[in-house]
């Protein structure tokens, strides 16, 4: 994805831009009931949605306000700032990398002289709504362009066609296809499927959720193919759930009357294209197609209703380049040498702006391909080696003898998960579309899962699998210390981690955003979200290093080491890019909770020695 090049964009200094404007009021006689240097300052300070960043658009506003400014709609320039703010945020978001659309790939000032030109233009590419307007109808434009949602309303040219509730409001309608569009959409809403519950509801129907743009009202509606679940519920005898804002149930009463029936034929859709995204449904939709020369059956359905538009499964991509995709899943399985992998990825490449990139990942590395590998899992793997000693633990309290042990660097993430889990005997969840990111820790998994995967893992690589589990729901596992395959660590061995080593064993300065500072988006909420700056705060050097007991793991800043609710914005994120601690392992604070093999406990006893081989051992995750 091609990222805005400043120097491209011809990017100027603020002195630069007061000149530049002073001179053209100057030499056009603009009296200052019309315009003012400060006015124009101020509204390029308030459009510029990265005024503050390298990538600012200055260049391209100025040349604006002096096409206006020539011709004579000055006034006009300054009453359409709302909406000019509006166009540039969506150009910016395509040129941030927020969409898998190529669309981006130039500085404004090479092709638009005019807000209105990028208008047009962003509305062709289905990134605005001429229609419609605001942050929710934006964000759900941007996710449908990614794949992670469709607007179910239905389309003539540019402009949606309207359903309307009984008071004449007008609504607009999704299919959630992913966590993150319901995440993203239902922020703020009490819902459960907006904080981690989404893929509760997906399996059997689906999820819709309404907007009026008239109001900002929201709904969430859940519909069910299953006759007992629809005589349990009984929710106007279609519809398992109906709810309004925290969960607050409604009926298709009053103004919402209206909505009913374009709901229950809107509902039936999802259902269809619900029932095709279990698994791999990338890969599934191809070999309808290749198998069969065309889409054929539900598919070809799905590809009418979703006019060719339908993003997960992505049909139309699949369709055009059915070439590219037989060469690049023919290598599933296999191990390619340095040239033939770059040749491979160029394959994904030249599709990934087509097909949404995150859920084709995830797809390869769940096929075993050299590229999902490359690309999804091997980013985010490695391995810090903790030597044994007796370290103080339970908060200085315990010295816990332990022998010497490798962690992992980073959080399991979902893409390594899924190439490990690839063999369909190993009972997991293998639909894509329940992960966001390869990058991603995965989540979800239960304490049986971590092991089965453990045990896994060890035998891809050539090692002893430590755990021998029993059948059944919940088997009894004996852990065999003699084995040198993977494993999950013991409480102890995860605290050790967590706290700050000796300094014979500090791993540190390790470089990153933290030795220059950034800013971050910090607050509970979307209305109280604020840009807070962190200032620099880079590791020691190996001389100056003194172990410390830090509230949290590397910082008493959670800040710079931990994703918690007021900085994570209610999801997970890609590892690894937070401080690490003095060992150099990543999100040991935050982010998401983690297993470990037996349980935590307040006893001291608990911290002086690995756990007994008991068939049966308590767990318990451990968040820090």
């Amino acid at each position: 994805m091609f990222r805005y090049n400043p120097v491209l964009g011809k990017q100027i200094s603020l002195d630069q831009v007061r000149k530049r404007i002073q001179n053209e009021l100057t030499f056009r006689q603009i009296d200052s009931d019309t315009a003012t240097t400060d006015q124009v300052m101020k509204y390029i300070a308030d459009v510029d949605p990265a005024a503050d960043g390298p990538a600012n658009y200055r260049s391209f506003i100025l040349q604006t306000f002096f096409n206006a400014v020539q011709s004579g709609q000055i006034e006009t320039w300054f009453n359409d700032k709302e909406v000019n703010k509006r166009y540039l945020a969506a150009f910016y978001k395509g040129q941030s990398g927020q969409t898998n659309k190529s669309w981006a790939d130039f500085p404004p000032t090479t092709r638009f002289e005019t807000f209105g030109e990028m208008g047009r233009y962003l509305a062709e590419e289905g990134l605005i709504s001429i229609q419609f307007s605001g942050d929710w109808v934006n964000t759900a434009l941007s996710l449908e362009s990614e794949g992670h949602c469709y607007i179910l309303n239905g389309r003539k040219g540019r402009q949606f066609v309207p359903v309307k509730d009984s008071e004449g409001k007008q609504w607009i309608f999704v299919d959630l296809i992913t966590a993150t569009s319901s995440c993203g959409l239902g922020i703020n809403s009490g819902w459960c499927t907006a904080v981690g519950a989404f893929y509760n509801y997906l399996p059997k129907s689906g999820l819709i959720m309404g907007y009026c743009v008239d109001d900002g009202l929201r709904i969430q509606i859940t519909s069910s193919t299953d006759a007992d679940d629809l005589e349990q519920y009984n929710k106007d005898g279609y519809f398992v759930e109906q709810k309004l804002p925290n969960n607050e149930v409604f009926k298709f009463k009053g103004r919402y009357q209206a909505l009913l029936n374009p709901l229950k034929k809107m509902a039936k859709q999802v259902q269809l294209r619900a029932g095709l995204c279990s698994g791999r449904p990338i890969y599934d939709a191809y070999l309808n197609f290749i198998n069969n020369g065309q889409f054929t059956g539900p598919y070809a359905q799905l590809d009418r209703l979703y006019e060719g538009k339908c993003n997960m499964p992505p049909l139309f991509p699949i369709s055009q380049a059915t070439d590219v995709l037989t060469e690049l899943y023919s290598l599933n399985g296999q191990r390619l040498n340095a040239e033939d992998l770059n040749a491979a990825t160029a394959l994904y490449s030249s599709l990934n702006q087509y097909i949404p990139a995150n859920f084709f990942l995830l797809e390869l590395c769940s096929l075993r391909n050299p590229v999902g590998w490359k690309l999804g899992v091997k980013p985010y793997i490695g391995m810090v080696d903790i030597p044994g000693d007796a370290y103080d633990v339970y908060r200085g309290k315990v010295k816990a003898e332990v022998d010497a042990y490798e962690i992992m660097k980073y959080e399991v993430t979902s893409g390594l998960f899924l190439f490990v889990a690839a063999d369909d005997s190993f009972e997991i969840k293998k639909d894509i579309l329940q992960y966001t990111h390869p990058g991603n820790p995965v989540t979800e998994v239960n304490w049986y899962d971590c092991l089965r995967f453990a045990n896994a893992l060890s035998v891809m690589s050539g090692l002893e699998p430590c755990y021998e589990i029993g059948a059944g729901k919940n088997p009894d596992v004996t852990w065999d210390m003699s084995k040198n395959g993977f494993r999950l660590p013991t409480e102890t061995e995860w605290e050790i981690a967590a706290l700050e080593p000796p300094a014979e064993y500090y791993k540190g300065p390790i470089r990153g955003w933290w030795d220059s500072g950034r800013t971050i988006e910090k607050g509970p909420d979307a209305e109280s979200r604020q840009s807070v700056e962190l200032p620099p705060s880079p590791m020691p050097s190996k001389a100056d290093y003194v172990q410390k007991n830090y509230t949290y793991a590397g910082s008493n800043n959670p800040d710079y080491v931990a994703w918690y609710n007021e900085t994570s914005q209610e999801r997970t994120h890609v590892v690894g890019k937070l401080k690490p601690n003095g060992w150099g392992l990543y999100d040991m604070s935050g982010n998401v909770a983690e297993w470990v093999y037996d349980s935590y406990s307040d006893s001291p006893l608990d911290k002086q020695s690995y756990p007994l081989r008991r068939k049966s051992n308590p767990r318990k995750r451990r968040r820090r």
